[in-house]
């Protein structure tokens, strides 16, 4: 049984050994926020987190999902700075999937979106996307690094403008990797959702749909630039049920 201790004032972080065939929420606030009453919730699993004001029924659905999805472990970390943000991380020294979530989504009128938001993040570590495109990142800003180094050191100009571009194309590679990776994680979300008896396809449509419009920069060259599709585009593929792949096929 794996036990989460709320914040206390001046506290960035509470680190407790976890294990990692468990579901466990943990909470990170900013200096100056006040610690949140606490309140103790248990999944269907026998893991119990002390949370504070956390909604009812919050650990059940992690470990609910992480069962459907055959991971070991979920540790949940709730930033009171994140609003209602989501995001898949991982550490070297803590092998199990973790989920940073902001702390906006654990109010009851985001449930719907806390939902997609759990069940897409659960994705992008099953499907194993946190370390994908991490060659074409390390080749681009080597390459980067390498042309600055070349005009810094007055080698011939072909040499930086050559490492420039394949430092460029090798970054475009990896950001439409990365849009490739949330089409997937949406359509694996919403089978993921279905497969705990939950409408899956609305959750997560809808959990798109509330994503902030994005402006005409991202709408038009940050099509190609930005690491994260349009909601209109993603709303469009889980419509589909398929994802484009770079060579004008399906999968």
């Amino acid at each position: 049984m794996t036990h989460t201790t709320p914040p206390t004032p001046g506290s960035r972080r509470t680190f407790i050994p976890f294990d990692v065939a468990a579901v466990r929420t943990t909470y990170i606030t900013s200096q100056t926020a006040k610690p949140a009453p606490s309140a103790p919730t248990t999944s269907a699993a026998g893991t119990t987190s002390t949370s504070p004001a956390a909604p009812a029924g919050l650990v059940e659905l992690v470990a609910t999902l992480r069962t459907a999805a055959h991971l070991p472990g979920v540790l949940v970390i709730v930033d009171s700075d994140s609003g209602t943000g989501a995001e898949a991380t991982s550490m070297v020294c803590l092998p199990v999937a973790q989920i940073r979530l902001g702390a906006d989504l654990l109010d009851e009128h985001n449930s719907m979106r806390l939902q997609g938001a759990l069940a897409h993040e659960i994705a992008h570590h099953t499907l194993g996307h946190l370390s994908g495109p991490n060659l074409w990142r390390r080749l681009a800003a080597g390459c980067g690094i390498g042309a600055l180094l070349a005009l810094a050191a007055h080698l011939p100009a072909w040499l930086a403008v050559a490492l420039a571009v394949v430092a460029a194309v090798n970054h475009l590679l990896a950001t439409q990797a990365i849009r490739l990776q949330e089409h997937d994680a949406d359509l694996y979300a919403a089978r993921l959702l279905e497969q705990v008896g939950r409408d899956g396809t609305a959750i997560v449509a809808a959990t798109l749909a509330a994503l902030p419009t994005p402006s005409l920069w991202e709408r038009t060259v940050g099509r190609l630039t930005a690491s994260h599709p349009t909601p209109t585009a993603r709303l469009r593929v889980l419509a589909s049920g398929r994802v484009a792949s770079w060579f004008g096929g399906v999968r």
